[in-house]
C-alpha cells in the first residue's frame, strides 16, 4: 500500500502524516502547543507516535503559512 505523500516547501516529498491527528490536531493552535511541547524532547526520540504527533503538527503548521501567504493575493488585482 503506497503511502500518501505531500511536497513540501523544500522542495522535497514528505509523507503526509496528519492521518494521525483527531480534529483538534488539525487546529493551528494545538499544531503549535504539540510543536512547543515535544518537539526536539530527549525523553521522546525513540517514541515513533510521538514523532509522528510532531511531524504532523508541523505540517499542519506548514500548510497553515501557506494558506495565510496565498490569501495576501485574493482580491488583490
Amino acid at each position: 500500500m503506497e503511502k500518501d505523500m505531500k511536497f513540501t516547501t523544500a522542495g522535497e516529498w514528505a509523507e503526509d502524516c496528519r492521518w494521525v491527528l483527531g480534529p483538534h490536531g488539525n487546529q493551528k493552535h494545538m499544531a503549535q502547543w504539540v510543536v512547543d511541547n515535544y518537539d526536539g524532547r530527549n525523553d521522546y526520540e525513540d517514541n515513533e507516535t510521538v514523532q509522528k504527533w510532531v511531524t504532523a503538527s508541523k505540517q499542519v503548521l506548514s500548510d497553515s503559512e501557506s494558506e495565510e501567504r496565498s490569501s495576501l493575493f485574493v482580491g488583490s488585482e
